[in-house]
């Protein structure tokens, strides 16, 4: 047996450890994919129905905008289950929507141009080299970054200069947004079945869920670090939940054979610059 079978071998005992004494403190392990979405808000069937953008706003309240309509837009908050209208756009189309830490709402609308609310009315907030802006997302520190969900998958950085992109991937790259420490969040594209959720780890792509017959529009983090998402379903807009840390455990679980066989597999070929 090789020397670095050996330390192989230690390290994935070591792990083994670990997540028991993950799951003896009550840290129970979910299993990847296995966990179900749960439906968080149904639109009534008397609008036009679908959503697009989902995002927290800093005080917690879930906003998210209509995608079915090309004549108007609109930016709902939920109250409760009922859905309560912050802003009515004469034009189409919002794709997507995000909040600053400070509570700046902006918007996209599939142009070279990233919107914000100025009380009632909107104001070009930054404005990109690159057209087909269809995703935005603020990172934690206020920074914008956005995405024009297409192949290949690139993310930008909004530097007030030349576009500037921070994470590109061979593959499609949709819907965007970060976790409380940073970390980067994405689907693998927008309207496709299933839909896959990744997290970048370094330089490498992370699986956290797979939505198998749900048709996803949009995606955010919640603070607690649950995962939301917009999806089409039965010919109703629906918001979803997931609790990604439990995922997050279940990947550990999935990795310990490959550890204690001597070798690793790179889960994503994204990279960032």
């Amino acid at each position: 047996m090789g020397r670095k079978r050996i330390y192989c071998i230690v390290a994935g005992l070591a792990l083994a450890s670990m997540l028991m004494a993950l799951s003896d403190a009550g840290l129970e392990a979910g299993t990847l994919g296995a966990q179900s979405a749960t439906l968080v808000h149904r639109r009534p069937s008397d609008v036009i129905n679908e959503i697009g953008g989902v995002r927290f706003a800093p005080n917690g309240t879930l906003y998210f905008c209509d995608v079915g309509n090309t004549i108007i837009n609109r930016i709902f908050r939920l109250v409760g289950s009922a859905e309560e209208v912050v802003y009515t756009r004469p034009k189409p189309t919002i794709h997507d929507i995000a909040f600053s830490p400070n509570g700046t709402l902006y918007f996209v609308d599939s142009t070279n141009k990233v919107y914000k609310l100025v009380g009632s009315a909107e104001a070009v907030a930054y404005e990109s080299q690159t057209w087909g802006i269809l995703a935005v997302a603020s990172h934690p520190n206020g920074t914008l970054y956005y995405s024009t969900c297409e192949l290949p998958g690139l993310v930008y950085r909004a530097s007030g200069g030349p576009d500037v992109v921070i994470y590109s991937r061979p593959g499609f790259l949709g819907h965007i947004d970060f976790g409380a420490d940073g970390s980067l969040y994405f689907t693998d594209g927008p309207v496709v079945v299933p839909s896959n959720f990744f997290r970048v780890v370094g330089v490498q792509e992370s699986l956290v869920y797979t939505a198998e017959k749900e048709t996803v529009r949009g995606m955010c983090m919640a603070p607690n670090g649950t995962l939301y998402f917009s999806a089409f379903v039965s010919g109703a807009g629906c918001i979803y939940s997931v609790p990604i840390a439990e995922i997050d455990r279940a990947i550990l679980l999935g990795l310990l054979p490959l550890i204690l066989g001597g070798f690793a597999s790179r889960v994503g070929r994204g990279s960032i610059a």
